[in-house]
């Protein structure tokens, strides 16, 4: 064998996953499947990642794993001194498009550019931004996307002008030659994920690992709490009127192999998540999280288990505004046996099952779905948002006094969009896709579901959040440049 892999480490099921954090904050990105890929961290948030070759015997494995630690070493201590990756060669390149002319004026909001596929990207970028009739250039930050399902692209956080929408934006990406403050602090503490601000304040926490014992269901694979701009909880988990519900999380009521039943996940039912890989990191425009997980068929109690589904998470986590904070949740679901289908309730046509947030119990509940207002639960409703708002109990445990909340935003390249919702007014916002249709998972191209959680103060007008779907529907019609050179 001659092809290069990248350098792994192996993590038993009760050991703590390595994790390597420099004195400027910046952390590594974290693994802690049975066999994952280390990454380790640079000055300024860059990554750098060591290859080797497989190794043929348990003696050539020692021997090149020490010369790996070396190297790793080395190129940890070159980093530090030179404050960049020089030593990678990304040429700038150049992009145009057009600000769309619904992005919202006076309200930033995270941008999304492509990325050439066919280079390594360091884990931070400066952006030279020109509008078509400004006079004058913005620079700004970038950071592109982790993770190995992920699309090859950047994000950026952006404030646009009147008189910019509708004219033609030129960027010119180019790795960053700074040290850039880390927007977040991401922690893995077997079994969650951990974001918090830089000083500790919790943001949100995603259930990687084994099951909590002392849970009613054996679930895993979801977020909670999900915290508001005031420290309040936005979430719950395991309410008493719903025992099975979890913060933010996505299940289906019916999974069928061969047109034959093969359980739930929504109240799990032969099926659970069998963690498979994790991979952290955190930079100036967001702190993300990227987790694979395997769907797992266990028939009867003394049967084996056998992987259905392979999934993808990636989470993204915006820094927040003085409205508002944006968190993505990207799912990439693919079969891994023919005839697998994924279907909503059909009790009562009412179809839920999918992405869905459960609230905490705030009083005086308020829930508007695309701009209006709705006093009475909704059944199949077609939206591209909804937004559950509430007074929450204050994070010291007293009784809220101010409205919050969260909407749930659907990206325009969701299947069947605008999709059905289901709402409820004692705490549950549901996208029902496919609803009551059963939806064939397929092996070669995985179903790709996009969302946005916007967490804000107020009701939805009061906290933008018809401005923040506009800017995350909106089209750039991002092309490609010429070259430029360094």
């Amino acid at each position: 064998m001659t092809a290069a892999v990248r350098d792994t480490v192996s993590v038993g099921p009760r050991q703590k996953p390595p994790v390597y954090q420099h004195s400027d904050g910046w952390r590594s990105l974290v693994a802690i499947a049975p066999r994952l890929r280390r990454t380790q961290p640079s000055r300024g948030g860059r990554r750098v990642t060591l290859d080797r070759r497989p190794t043929a015997t348990r003696d050539d494995a020692r021997s090149r794993t020490a010369i790996s630690c070396s190297a790793v070493i080395l190129s940890i201590c070159l980093s530090m001194g030179s404050h960049s990756l020089s030593a990678v060669a990304v040429e700038p390149v150049t992009l145009h498009g057009v600000v769309p002319a619904t992005f919202p004026v006076g309200t930033t909001a995270p941008v999304a550019i492509p990325l050439p596929n066919d280079r390594t990207w360091p884990a931070v970028l400066t952006v030279e931004l020109r509008v078509e009739g400004a006079g004058e250039t913005t620079t700004v930050a970038a950071q592109p996307d982790i993770g190995r399902d992920t699309p090859t692209q950047a994000w950026f956080l952006w404030t646009a002008r009147q008189e910019d929408l509708g004219k033609k934006i030129a960027l010119r990406l180019q790795p960053a030659d700074q040290n850039s403050q880390p927007a977040y602090a991401v922690k893995v503490a077997d079994p969650q994920v951990h974001v918090a601000t830089p000083d500790g304040k919790p943001i949100l926490s995603y259930w990687y690992g084994q099951p909590d014992p002392n849970q009613p269901y054996a679930v895993s694979d979801f977020i909670h709490p999900l915290i508001g701009l005031d420290g309040e909880m936005i979430t719950d988990n395991a309410p008493a009127d719903h025992r099975h519900h979890r913060g933010v999380f996505w299940s289906w009521v019916r999974y069928e192999r061969n047109e034959e039943s093969i359980g739930s996940w929504w109240i799990p039912d032969r099926l659970r998540c069998e963690p498979a890989g994790l991979e952290t990191g955190t930079g100036p425009v967001f702190a993300a999280f990227q987790a694979r997980q395997f769907m797992v068929h266990r028939p009867q109690a003394d049967s084996s288990d056998e992987r259905i589904l392979e999934q993808h998470i990636t989470c993204r986590v915006f820094p927040t505004t003085p409205i508002g904070r944006a968190v993505d949740v990207d799912l990439s679901i693919r079969a891994l046996q023919n005839g697998l289908r994924i279907g909503g309730q059909t009790a009562i046509g009412k179809g839920y099952g999918g992405m869905t947030v459960r609230y905490g119990p705030g009083k005086e509940p308020r829930i508007e779905v695309d701009g209006e207002f709705h006093p009475k639960d909704l059944i199949r409703h077609r939206a591209n948002w909804a937004s559950w708002t509430g007074l929450f109990p204050q994070a010291d445990g007293q009784p809220g006094q101010k409205r919050s909340g969260a909407a749930l935003l659907v990206h325009p390249s969701h299947p069947d969009v605008p999709p059905e919702w289901l709402t409820r007014y004692y705490g549950v916002l549901c996208v029902c896709y496919p609803g009551l249709d059963m939806l064939d998972v397929g092996k070669d191209t995985p179903l790709r579901l996009r969302y946005r959680v916007w967490i804000h103060r107020g009701a939805a007008r009061e906290g933008g959040v018809d401005a923040q779907y506009r800017a995350y529907a909106a089209d750039w019609q991002w092309k490609p440049g010429k070259k430029v050179s360094g």
